[in-house]
């Protein structure tokens, strides 16, 4: 019986492939092999930034998310080194907040060095262990920011606290996002 259903089966498959247009078997083959960036994105601790990067660039594989998502994160230490500097050149900033300020502005400043590099690393094609190691250093030069303002409670880092959740947060994302790339 069993082989009877067998052979029976194989023509009726034949018979459906046959009435399938040849350019839309071509096009399910396509919609099936595409690329899943919401799948990638639940790898990371913040799928929602991840999510909300892909849909906002052109994404087309995972290749390309990590490279919004590292270079999105140069652009917020830039853009954080430039607030931190402008919140340290304010008039009537107290002596501890501008070093500290200082500290983060060389901090996030090192973090976009790292994130610069890192981004050189996956266009072209460079090693695993490399990326890895610029992301992690870009995620401690971050970190050093928030532990500037640690050491000296009665400062106010409430200024830079947007900011540094932020690109912390992209930050690891990137590291997610490359991790599973490798």
């Amino acid at each position: 019986m069993a082989h009877f259903r067998r052979s029976t089966l194989v023509p009726l498959i034949l018979a459906v492939l046959a009435l399938v247009p040849a350019g839309e078997a071509r096009r399910l083959h396509r919609v099936s092999r595409a690329f899943d960036a919401v799948g990638l994105c639940r790898q990371t601790h913040y799928a929602k930034l991840c999510q909300a990067l892909a849909a906002s660039t052109a994404v087309s594989s995972p290749q390309s998310l990590v490279e919004a998502s590292v270079e999105r994160a140069a652009l917020k230490a830039e853009h954080a080194q430039a607030v931190a500097a402008q919140l340290s050149a304010a008039p009537g900033a107290e002596k501890v907040l501008q070093n500290v300020l200082q500290s983060c502005r060389d901090s996030y400043g090192s973090a976009a060095d790292a994130l610069q590099k890192a981004l050189q690393l996956v266009r072209g094609g460079g090693r695993a262990a490399d990326i890895n190691s610029e992301l992690t250093a870009a995620g401690t030069f971050v970190d050093t920011c928030q532990d500037s303002f640690d050491e000296f409670p009665d400062v106010d880092g409430s200024l830079l606290t947007n900011v540094q959740t932020n690109l912390s947060r992209l930050v690891s994302n990137s590291l997610n996002l490359a991790a599973a790339l490798h």
